[in-house]
């Protein structure tokens, strides 16, 4: 073979080899590293144009989806989003979903969760379901603006959130408008009830149909807790329309002061309002614990009977049930529609501390009794007791001390009961102690 064309043939050869190469080495990285998504947006089988299309993201410590680009979808219904990163820059996983909703509120906003793949499409089709609307009117009895009104919805639960964080796919909260009216949409079909609230506190939240909401934590006028409440049912494709209401229900408020005994004002003490007929548990709080000036002010609360527990959660001020020494005996608040009482007092003591050294002994026990107050650490005067059963021995603290021996103790293994009764500034504390008599 001539060797000029053997030259030729080896030339054309590594053209061609270089040829290959040289889209590899001019592609972009991102193609390799990098995904997309796209999909169809369909209800009832048909295809929906129009439709925002949300691309969210979250790390993967996070439980927050945030928005990074959005787009509508075209006269197929379709979708698509590419140069997706898999990682962030330390190579920890993002994850990903849509989210489709209707500006015009005619379908049920949905999400859907996808992993992007480097270098390959991911394919996310979603099917909406159809909505409903519900609309009416609220005004205030006063007279005044009633936008400072705000309307809340109890119905399916759709949740397109996370597990740590709740995201309602529809308007559950929302205020109204200068005239009243109010208007929710994309609402999926289904059972509701109805609550208003006026942010101003003048009137007591009230259900849908003129009923007191129940009172919680927080009100509701969930069927459960507020049978009274009426039930609303949205269908989808259809607007329902309320009848219109008047928010009349006046609220009362429970309010004053807390101190010490030295009538320094005490903050962040919790004062809890709970009626009569209730329990003092965590019943409800409503309000925030005590400012820096020791004032409270618990409501809107309804007419009737109160009482009030007030509890320090850092634990070195005496809980109490104000104006007595339980729930039984503690004052009652009655209130009228409308009332205000800003004027109680409560005093609260520091908490008592009490140790005691138990030495047991042939036939009895001594106890080494020590009291102090927690607040200050400094020991206090008055009395103290060691009991047991019906067996009962007291004595003085002298400079928060005093020593208490009980006799005539059959032998085994006794629990006692070790009391102090408390003084103007520090509240009474009762310990048990479990020792073994000889």
């Amino acid at each position: 073979m001539p060797v000029r064309r053997t030259v030729t043939t080896l030339l054309t050869l590594l053209l061609a080899g270089l040829s290959l190469l040289l889209p590899a080495l001019t592609a972009p990285a991102s193609a390799a590293t990098t995904g997309a998504v796209k999909g169809t947006i369909s209800s009832q089988g048909v295809l929906l144009q129009g439709l925002k299309v949300d691309l969210t993201r979250a790390d993967y410590d996070s439980d927050h989806f945030d928005t990074i680009e959005t787009k509508t979808t075209n006269a197929s219904g379709g979708y698509s989003f590419t140069g997706l990163s898999q990682t962030d820059q330390w190579g920890d996983w993002y994850s990903y979903r849509i989210k489709v909703s209707d500006p015009k509120g005619k379908f049920v906003t949905t999400v859907r969760n996808f992993t992007v793949v480097p270098g390959k499409t991911v394919t996310r089709d979603a099917t909406l379901y159809p909505a409903g609307a519900l609309t009416g009117k609220v005004l205030r009895e006063d007279g005044a603006t009633p936008t400072t009104t705000r309307v809340h919805l109890i119905g399916p639960k759709l949740d397109i959130g996370t597990p740590d964080k709740p995201i309602s796919a529809y308007d559950d909260d929302r205020g109204v408008a200068a005239d009243g009216t109010y208007t929710f949409i994309g609402l999926p079909a289904g059972e509701y009830t109805v609550r208003y609230t006026d942010t101003k506190g003048t009137y007591l939240d009230q259900c849908y149909d003129d009923t007191v909401a129940a009172l919680s934590i927080e009100p509701t006028c969930d069927s459960d807790e507020a049978p009274a409440a009426e039930v609303v049912t949205v269908t989808a494709n259809a607007t329902k329309t309320l009848d219109g209401q008047v928010l009349h229900h006046a609220a009362a408020y429970l309010g004053g002061t807390v101190t010490n005994g030295a009538n320094a004002p005490l903050q962040g003490i919790v004062v809890t309002p709970y009626p009569v007929s209730g329990d003092s548990g965590p019943w409800g709080d409503y309000g925030q614990a005590t400012t820096v000036a020791g004032v409270f002010n618990r409501g809107p609360l309804p007419a009737g009977q109160w009482r009030l527990y007030a509890k320090d959660p850092a634990g070195i001020w005496a809980s109490q049930h104000v104006g007595g020494t339980s729930a039984a005996t503690a004052q009652l608040f009655d209130l009228s529609p409308g009332e205000k009482l800003d004027d109680v007092a409560i005093k609260l003591k520091s908490r008592g501390v009490l140790q005691a050294t138990v030495t047991p002994g042939r036939g009895s026990v001594t106890f080494a009794i020590t009291v102090t107050r927690k607040v200050s650490g400094s020991r206090v005067s008055g009395e103290v007791t060691a009991a047991l059963g019906g067996d009962t021995t007291s004595a003085t603290l002298v400079n928060g001390q005093a020593t208490i021996k009980l006799t005539n103790i059959a032998a085994g293994k006794h629990t006692f009961t070790v009391s102090y009764g408390g003084s103007g500034s520090t509240a009474p504390v009762t310990r048990q102690f479990v020792t073994t008599v000889g």
